[in-house]
C-alpha cells in the first residue's frame, strides 16, 4: 500500500520539476504611453440607436417593428410596407399526386429591406392573384392582414404569421 503512494508522490514531483522554464534573456521595452494603458475607442452609440423603429415614415408598420412589439399587434389588423424576399413555388396537385408529394399552401417571406434579418411569413393568397396583380419577388408592397401566431396550417410563435387580405389595397381573394 505504501509503494503506490510513494510512486504517486515521486511522479508528481518529477512532473512539477519538468514544468519550470528557464528565465528568458530577452528584454522587453515599453514606452511610457503604452504603459499607461490608454485605448482609443469609437464614440458610444446614441440611445436612439437602440430603439427599434416600429413604423415607416408613411405610418405603415415595419416587419421588425411588428415582431418586436408583437403583443401590441397579435390577432389584430395590420398594414405593413415590406420587401417580398421570396414566394413559394407553385405546386400542381395533379403532378404532386403522381410523385406522392404534398402541395403546401402558397406563402411568401417579407422583410423590411433585402438586407434585413427579421422575416415574416405571409399566407392566405393564391399564386394566380400575384400573377394577376404582377407582384413578384424583390419588389416592395403594402400588405394588409391579420397578424397571428398560426394561420392556414403555418405556425411561427416567435415571429408570427400574416394572414394576408390585401396587397397595395387590392383584395387577395379573387371575386371574379
Amino acid at each position: 500500500m505504501r509503494a503506490p503512494k510513494t510512486l504517486a508522490i515521486l511522479a508528481l514531483a518529477l512532473s512539477c520539476a519538468a514544468c519550470e522554464y528557464p528565465v528568458s534573456n530577452v528584454t522587453v521595452e515599453q514606452n511610457e504611453e503604452e504603459s499607461k494603458g490608454t485605448v482609443s475607442l469609437p464614440p458610444a452609440p446614441a440611445p436612439a440607436d437602440f430603439v427599434i423603429k416600429e413604423k415607416n415614415d408613411d405610418g405603415t408598420l415595419r416587419v421588425l417593428g411588428i415582431i418586436e412589439y408583437k403583443d401590441k399587434y397579435l390577432e389584430k389588423q395590420v398594414t405593413l410596407t415590406a420587401h417580398i424576399a421570396s414566394v413559394s413555388p407553385e405546386c400542381d396537385p395533379a403532378e404532386a399526386k403522381k410523385t406522392n408529394a404534398k402541395c403546401d399552401e402558397p406563402n411568401m417571406i417579407i422583410m423590411d429591406d433585402p438586407d434585413a434579418d427579421a422575416r415574416l411569413l405571409v399566407v392566405g393568397f393564391e399564386h394566380a392573384i400575384l400573377k394577376k396583380k404582377k407582384i413578384a419577388e424583390g419588389e416592395t408592397h403594402t400588405l394588409a392582414g391579420t397578424y397571428k401566431t398560426m394561420a392556414l396550417g403555418f405556425t411561427d410563435t416567435e415571429s408570427g404569421v400574416l394572414q394576408l387580405e390585401s396587397i397595395d389595397g387590392n383584395a387577395v381573394v379573387d371575386t371574379k
